[in-house]
Formats: structure tokens, sequence, C-alpha cells
């Protein structure tokens, strides 16, 4: 096993986990639809996250050209998938039972540590 394949299997799995959390959510909402309120931008927001990890998984393959893996370069590359599955996290609410879930009041009340692990996640990807 190559260096490159060792490293994307831990890249993937936080991506996947990302991923994970995405489907999940939708899921989620679509489940209990009957008790959401949509919110446009909210949703864009979730379909943005995961087209970036899917582009992350996809650029993922370029690190092949990359040769000298030394734990600091991969804990910088590492960071980037890290930190879109914690916005994926931070974009769905948590388990409500019985309780109407407002995507706007719910947008509102977390944009800004969504809009921060948006501003580190596009640091991090122009410093690759």
């Amino acid at each position: 096993m190559s260096s490159f394949e060792y490293i994307t299997v831990l890249i993937s799995i936080v991506v996947g986990l990302g991923v994970t959390q995405i489907l999940t959510g939708i899921a989620d909402l679509i489940k209990k639809a009957h008790k959401v309120v949509l919110y446009w931008p909210h949703v864009l927001w979730i379909l943005f996250v995961l087209l970036l990890l899917i582009q992350d998984w996809w650029l993922t393959y370029e690190l092949k050209l990359f040769h000298p893996w030394r734990l600091p370069s991969f804990l910088f590359i590492m960071l980037y998938p890290i930190n879109l599955f914690v916005l994926a996290k931070l974009l769905f609410p948590n388990k409500h039972k019985g309780k109407v879930i407002d995507l706007k009041v719910f947008y509102y009340k977390h944009f800004r540590g969504i809009f921060l692990m948006l501003a580190i996640s596009s640091f991090h990807f122009s410093m690759l």
C-alpha cells in the first residue's frame, strides 16, 4: 500500500461521514416534512456543502502527485474534510420531538457558526 492510498483512506472516511450527515439530515427533514418549514437559502447551503464534500473527495485523487508526506502536511490537508464534516453537522437541527422545525429560525440562530466554518474552509482551500 502506497502512502497516497494509506492517507486517502482516512480522508475518504471523514468525507464519507460528512456526506452521511447531509444525507441523513435530508432524510430526517423529508420524514418529518409535515413538521418542517423550509427556508430556501438554508436548503441551498445544505446542497452546496454536499457538493463541496463530493468535490473534496474527487480532488483527493490529485494528491497522488504529492510525495513528501509528513505529519504536518497530512494534518493540514485533513483540516478541510474535518471542517466540512463539522459544517455538515451544523446545518441540521438536533432531534426535535413533536416540535415544528423552522429552518429560517434555525438558520438565523446558527448562521454565525455556519459562515465561520465556511470562511475557514474557503481560506484553507485557497492555501492548498
